[in-house]
């Protein structure tokens, strides 16, 4: 049954839904900016309400429908645990001193990589010969995105593959889960992580190495626990694995719907970036955020009660018209607005300048090799995982230029 079939006109979790949601943000922006869903939650579309609420301080990160529904399970819920831990998800006073702490260490140990990045795009890309076919997210973006995030925090790069692994599960606990066994597979793998990076931190404490992991313990704020510690390093890597192999395969997808892409468009840094930045706003690797209202806050003539659930539409905002020419065309040239793939305000994404860095190096290796990359069928494998756009797997066909 569709969105439409059963009377709901936004339901995320709807097949077509999550495989093509612009048609239905589309339709929620002109009739229903501010929608009320029979499920439980508030969804805004518009770009100027999307960008006020995530300034605004009345609309928590907390995660507490995490600690609601799981309270009674709170110990064997791993998930409810580690969302109470993360830097992410606290607001202020707290937020801005602990992000600022995990800011500066991962700043210091992220950026000046672009020439290592763009060494591990080539070695990835090396297998990538003409007239083959390859999956573009298993073969290439996944990997590459291990092997990336690894470097930057100072995980060891033989276990990239195990941590892509847990990455998954990692988000995969926030979403729906189809069965008991399920859950605790997914549980039991979120725990197993955090075992694992409670290990490199003792290490570290041993033994300090020139890393990320190694100064964030040196320089941890007082009353930070261990435990806070793994769980952060745990959203750094998960993010550095999702987000990024997402925002590759997305990007990739992207240029290969254009009719001609100017080979002076991959030319300088500021060319690319503006060409990733296009290509995030058109296909966001996160759909929306969510938040809890703090007390009744009027939106568009609408009343939001307070402790309500509200999904800020980064997607539908990045094709808003009232914010973008010709929303649903491709233009690198464009400057203003900035898009919102990366949030916006106090929890806008930290590791943004990383992981366009990590594309542009991803699209010069794939692009850059004298072969034109052209998909093998019409729509990627979309991941049915409302609040992302995902993919399972993208086949691409390589062949002369």
């Amino acid at each position: 049954m569709t969105a439409a079939d059963s009377g709901v006109l936004f339901d995320p979790s709807d097949v077509d839904t999550v495989t093509s949601p612009y048609p239905v943000y589309d339709q929620l922006r002109c009739d229903d900016p501010v929608h009320w869903n029979p499920k439980g939650f508030w969804f805004l579309s518009r770009y100027s309400d999307v960008q006020a609420c995530l300034n605004d301080p009345r609309f928590s990160n907390r995660p507490a429908p995490f600690a609601l529904v799981h309270a009674r399970n709170k110990n064997r819920f791993a998930a409810a645990d580690v969302a109470n831990n993360l830097i992410a998800f606290k607001d202020a006073p707290e937020h801005p001193k602990l992000r600022g702490w995990v800011a500066r260490c991962f700043a210091r140990h992220s950026l000046g990589k672009d020439d290592i990045l763009r060494d591990l795009a080539d070695e990835y890309c090396q297998p990538l010969v003409q007239d083959t076919t390859f999956d573009l997210v298993g073969d290439f973006a996944i990997p590459f995105a291990a092997c990336s995030i690894c470097r930057v925090l100072g995980l060891p790069e033989q276990d990239a593959q195990q941590i892509a692994n847990w990455s998954d599960d990692f988000f995969k606990l926030f979403h729906a889960i189809p069965n008991a066994d399920e859950f605790n597979r997914l549980n039991d793998s979120l725990l197993d992580f955090r075992s694992y990076v409670v290990q490199v931190i003792r290490q570290r404490q041993k033994a300090q190495q020139d890393d990320f992991i190694s100064e964030l313990v040196a320089t941890a704020p007082d009353g930070i626990q261990e435990r806070d510690i793994a769980d952060n390093i745990m959203l750094l890597a998960a993010d550095g694995v999702g987000n990024v192999q997402s925002g590759i395969a997305n990007c990739v997808s992207v240029i290969c719907q254009q009719p001609d892409v100017p080979p002076e468009l991959f030319g300088t840094s500021k060319e690319r970036a503006c060409l990733i930045d296009e290509c995030l706003r058109l296909e966001s690797p996160g759909l929306y955020q969510g938040r809890i209202t703090t007390e009744a806050v009027e939106i568009g003539g609408r009343t939001i009660r307070a402790k309500s659930i509200v999904l800020l539409g980064l997607a539908a905002a990045n094709r808003d018209p009232a914010a973008y020419a010709a929303p649903q065309s491709f233009d690198p040239k464009r400057t203003r607005p900035q898009h919102m793939a990366f949030g916006h305000g106090a929890h806008m994404c930290m590791g943004n300048v990383l992981v366009r860095r990590e594309i542009s190096a991803a699209l010069l290796g794939l692009f850059d090799r004298n072969c034109k990359l052209r998909p093998a069928r019409p729509e990627p494998d979309w991941l049915m995982r409302p609040g992302h756009r995902w993919m399972r797997s993208f086949d691409l066909v390589t062949g002369s230029v």
